[in-house]
């Protein structure tokens, strides 16, 4: 999960859909999926499993709920 997530954070914002990118971000409606390679992962279930994580207190917790004014998790590159 932890890969997928640091190669979409430095593929930039209107990159051209291309077989030779490292990470692909399909956004529809109602979530987005990243394509690395021949994996697909959707954002939602990368979340869900970051969060059961932190509630075991499994994950590394870096991330703050409370850190966006709309109680969104807030991440940086």
């Amino acid at each position: 999960r932890r890969e997928v997530l640091e190669l979409a954070a430095r593929t930039g914002p209107g990159a051209v859909a291309d077989d030779e990118a490292d990470v692909t971000v399909v956004a529809g409606p109602d979530d987005a999926r990243f394509r690395a390679g021949d994996r697909s992962e959707s954002f939602a279930d990368l979340r869900r499993e970051a969060e059961a994580e932190r509630a075991t207190g499994d994950g590394a917790g870096t991330g703050r709920a409370d850190a966006a004014p709309d109680g969104r998790e807030v991440a940086s590159p």
